[in-house]
């Protein structure tokens, strides 16, 4: 008798959308051995010391004390293309900061929210992590600004990844043989459709 192993736990989770509108959805993930939803808060060990003083070489300014332990991406693509269109982050992903670049047809956009306040608060946050307890209220949110929603009506794929690395180590990226240590997995997926706007903004 053949025994089936499946490790993607990605649930199949179908979008539509509206062009040149602005994005906002938020989703409550729950963890079946629980029944509750997962605990996303905790920031990564490591001296604050170590953390303020690596970003303060980057020139990051306001100065940051802590890098979440849950990070998370979620990228678009057209369907049948391995390139991005769009992709959304928490404020940090693989424990970097970078900038917001606005998408065209012919470069990715690239999307993580406005301002240092992006890791604290959902108003202005790409993906916004909430502190949760363990309630089944507690969600994840994403939004995408109106400008960067101006993609080609059409069909798209997407998937949602989660991050997590407890012990931070500076100037690591996915590149690295020291990022072994973060565990990605992919919590949802489907399919985007993206309908034509009529009101221009």
């Amino acid at each position: 008798m053949a025994i089936n192993i499946n490790t993607d736990i990605a649930q199949e989770i179908n979008i539509t959308a509206r062009r040149g509108d602005t994005f906002q959805m938020g989703l409550s993930v729950v963890d079946p051995t629980t029944s509750t939803t997962y605990d996303l808060s905790g920031a990564q060990s490591g001296t604050a010391n170590t953390i303020v003083n690596y970003y303060s070489t980057t020139g990051f300014s306001p100065q940051i004390t802590f890098v979440p332990i849950y990070q998370a991406k979620m990228s678009i693509k057209k369907q049948g293309s391995e390139f991005d269109v769009l992709s959304v982050f928490t404020f940090m992903w693989q424990d970097v900061v970078f900038s917001n670049v606005l998408p065209s047809l012919t470069r990715a956009g690239k999307y993580r929210g406005e301002g240092s306040g992006s890791l604290t608060s959902q108003a202005t946050a790409g993906i916004y992590l909430a502190s949760s307890t363990g309630a089944v209220d507690d969600l994840i949110h994403i939004r995408i600004p109106a400008a960067y929603m101006n993609m080609t009506p059409g069909t798209y794929v997407y998937d949602f990844q989660v991050r997590k690395k407890t012990f931070f180590s500076a100037g690591i990226s996915a590149d690295s043989i020291a990022d072994l240590s973060a565990d990605y997995t992919t919590w949802f997926k489907g399919n985007m459709i993206v309908n034509n706007d009529i009101t221009k903004s």
